[in-house]
């Protein structure tokens, strides 16, 4: 019924996160099985929590595991469903651990040692849209869009099923190519206003821009060479990034999805003011920036050595 309700709060998730949400709720079939609701109580849920630790489940993994059940027992709780209310009230009373935030980053040169291996392999549009994510500190999703399912009669670009959506298009850049109107998928209902980014401060980028434009710009900005001028898919944005990261001699911890995390950590050492951070990394509030920003222990010395100078 929370999946296919029509009032489920489960329709009212975009796309990308009905997805995931699809995946967890399939492991939680997996796992539970034929285990009435009536029969979870505490016991049991901590049966199948050790039963995933004894297996070498992530710390992560089980956390998005029981936020899943706790999800569907909440819906189950306002259907007036006893045995989802029990389970709901129980698992409000539980703390499931999470896995600790990521502290790696990379700097500008490593960025730049990925981006001139796509060059050398002729991948400008990879190439430009790496730029861009680390520039402006952009979500993949907002440069690359992603491919989710449609019905087909909607329209747009549509490839086996899926539609692409939330990408950079042509129609986002003024006629000279100074400025690009964005607004991020994310965070579109909280901060409804799309960002103007001036691209006049970063010439290279308006200079692959001006290579890449075609005669008639519309449509999708980053395109995949392999492709037949489609964009990129997710795993392929990804694969790429391993390949060339490894051509350009980068640690495998360093991860494409790192990227904001170096751009916030780098305008941090460089002394941008929190709020500029906030709006930099396309956030509503400040402590949610703060979890992209890793330079934790340059940040403390820099309080010290602020101190001391007084």
């Amino acid at each position: 019924r929370y999946q296919t309700d029509e009032f489920s709060p489960f329709q009212e998730v975009k796309g990308n996160t009905r997805a995931g949400y699809i995946q967890q709720l399939a492991k939680l079939e997996e796992v539970i099985g034929r285990t009435k609701i009536a029969g979870m109580t505490y016991e049991v849920i901590k049966t199948i929590q050790k039963a995933m630790t004894d297996k070498g489940r992530s710390i992560s993994y089980i956390h998005r595991f029981f936020n899943t059940l706790r999800r569907v027992s909440r819906y189950g709780k306002v259907l007036k469903i006893r045995a989802a209310i029990e389970v709901a009230d129980i698992l409000s009373e539980m703390r499931f651990q999470n896995g600790s935030a990521r502290q790696v980053s990379p700097t500008r040169e490593q960025v730049y040692a990925v981006i001139a291996a796509a060059d050398q392999e002729g991948l400008d549009h990879y190439a430009l849209g790496i730029m861009i994510q680390y520039e402006f500190a952009l979500r993949a999703v907002d440069v690359r869009g992603q491919w989710l399912n449609t019905n087909e009669t909607e329209g747009g670009i549509i490839r086996n099923g899926k539609r692409w959506q939330d990408g950079l298009t042509w129609d986002m850049f003024d006629i000279e190519l100074t400025r690009m109107t964005k607004l991020i998928s994310k965070t579109r209902k909280s901060l409804p206003e799309p960002y103007v980014f001036d691209l006049t401060a970063i010439p290279e980028i308006r200079d692959r821009l001006f290579k890449i434009q075609p005669a008639d710009p519309v449509g999708p900005v980053i395109l995949a060479k392999k492709s037949g001028g489609m964009p990129y898919t997710v795993s392929g944005w990804s694969q790429a990034w391993a390949r060339l990261r490894k051509k350009a001699g980068i640690p495998e911890g360093i991860w494409m999805m790192d990227l904001r995390a170096g751009a916030m950590t780098e305008a941090k050492n460089l002394g941008a003011d929190p709020f500029s951070l906030r709006d930099a990394g396309q956030h509503k509030e400040v402590s949610t920036t703060d979890r992209y920003s890793r330079a934790r222990s340059d940040g403390a010395n820099k309080v010290v050595q602020l101190r001391q100078s007084r």
